[in-house]
């Protein structure tokens, strides 16, 4: 059962705080840091920040809220820790291209398919509200590499910070729709560009020319196919200036 129906199914419960005999039954493991995390990173990707609670989460385990608290201060404990746990999953830096524009690009294209799966992080990373080694290790081989190419400091950190946008930008321009269905076929992705495209071709033209005009690239975009692309050009853009000499 996954946790949001577990959660449908607890709220019908009269002492929402108690699980039931049978989940009691059901949680056969001992409970620990890393199941309470991967259950927390399940019920953000399905409810969003908003939808987990202490209370929540535990119905979803199948414990006593204490039982969660044993282990994590508060909500706020446990939100903290999610980013790294899905940097970690990814491993966005582990690879091994010596040309820094593919390097680059392969490490914001992990970290924008990771946002596209588990959208419900990003205000985390906003609010910078994380915390971990692996988060913070992935900006260290960033940089790292940066420098290493003769690359400043200062223009490191603005290089980073400006494709760190770029990959959270793109994320949120996707709708609702595009993300739930990011892991689906190939099929079911091209039919919801499609309705993309079709609604910007449909606007009056002569009101807004430009927009039909651009309709097929605008339902790309508005998909995530143009994210590569974009990146590439980003990265090309920033080197080149960073390179020029001054």
């Amino acid at each position: 059962m996954s946790a949001k129906n577990r959660l449908a199914a607890g709220s019908k419960k009269t002492n929402r705080s108690s699980p039931s005999v049978e989940n009691r039954r059901r949680r056969a493991e001992p409970l620990s840091r890393s199941t309470i995390q991967r259950t927390a990173l399940t019920i953000v990707d399905e409810l969003g920040l908003t939808g987990l609670t202490v209370r929540n989460l535990a119905q979803a385990l199948g414990v006593t809220p204490m039982a969660v608290y044993r282990h994590f201060e508060n909500k706020a404990a446990i939100e903290n820790t999610l980013v790294d746990l899905v940097v970690g999953d990814y491993q966005v830096t582990n690879h091994t291209e010596a040309d820094l524009h593919h390097w680059l690009g392969r490490t914001f294209g992990a970290m924008h398919q990771a946002l596209c799966e588990h959208p419900g992080i990003i205000p985390l990373l906003a609010g910078a509200t994380y915390s971990g080694s692996n988060a913070v290790l992935v900006l260290e081989q960033v940089l790292q590499r940066l420098r290493e190419a003769g690359i400043g400091s200062a223009d490191a950190t603005r290089l980073f910070y400006g494709l760190m946008a770029y990959t959270l930008g793109s994320v949120m321009l996707m709708d609702s729709v595009v993300l739930g269905q990011y892991r689906e076929s190939k099929a079911v992705l091209a039919e919801l560009r499609r309705q993309r495209r079709h609604g910007f071709a449909s606007l009056p033209q002569s009101t807004y020319p430009y927009v039909v005009e651009a309709a097929p690239h605008l339902a790309t975009h508005f998909g995530g196919e143009g994210f590569a692309q974009g990146l590439l050009s980003i990265i090309d853009g920033i080197l080149g200036k960073a390179a020029a000499p001054q």
